[in-house]
C-alpha cells in the first residue's frame, strides 16, 4: 500500500476557501466601525451645540429677543480614522410658554433646543436626518 504525506490540492482549495471566508468576515466589521465611530462623532458634536445654544439663551437677559447668532447653523469638523467630515448642525428654540415675548411678566421658562443635521449624505446625495434635543429653564435675574 502507497501511503503519500500531504494535502490534495482538493483539500489545500477547501482550507483556502474557508480562510478567505474568514478573512471576508473579520474585514466586514471594519467598515461597521467606522460608520459607528462617525455617528457617535456627529451625536457628541450636535449636543455640544445644543448646550452651547442653551448657555447662550441663559446668557442673554429673559424678556429680550433671541439674537440671531444663537440659532445659525453652525459647521463642526470631525476626525474618524484621520478622516475629516465637515458636518452642518441647525439649532432650533422653541419655549414651553412661549416665552417672554408672550407673557411679559412670566418670571421663567422652559427653552428646548433642538439640533439636526444630515448624516450619511456621501456620494449619493441619499441621508438621514438625526436630531438631538435639550431643554432646559431660563429665568429673568431677579
Amino acid at each position: 500500500m502507497n501511503r503519500r504525506r500531504g494535502f490534495t490540492i482538493i483539500e489545500a482549495l477547501v482550507a483556502a476557501f474557508v480562510l478567505a471566508m474568514g478573512f471576508m468576515a473579520v474585514a466586514s466589521v471594519f467598515p461597521m466601525a467606522y460608520r459607528g465611530s462617525t455617528l457617535s462623532a456627529n451625536h457628541v458634536a450636535a449636543m455640544q451645540v445644543a448646550e452651547g445654544v442653551l448657555d447662550r439663551l441663559q446668557a442673554t437677559p429673559y424678556g429680550l429677543a433671541i439674537p440671531v447668532s444663537v440659532v445659525a447653523p453652525v459647521t463642526v469638523r470631525t476626525t474618524v480614522e484621520d478622516a475629516e467630515n465637515d458636518t452642518t448642525f441647525t439649532p432650533s428654540v422653541t419655549f414651553a410658554r412661549g416665552g417672554a415675548t408672550a407673557d411679559p411678566n412670566a418670571q421663567s421658562d422652559v427653552a428646548t433646543v433642538t439640533v439636526t443635521w444630515r448624516e450619511g449624505t456621501g456620494a449619493r446625495g441619499a441621508g438621514v436626518t438625526k436630531s438631538v434635543v435639550v431643554d432646559g429653564g431660563v429665568c429673568r435675574d431677579l
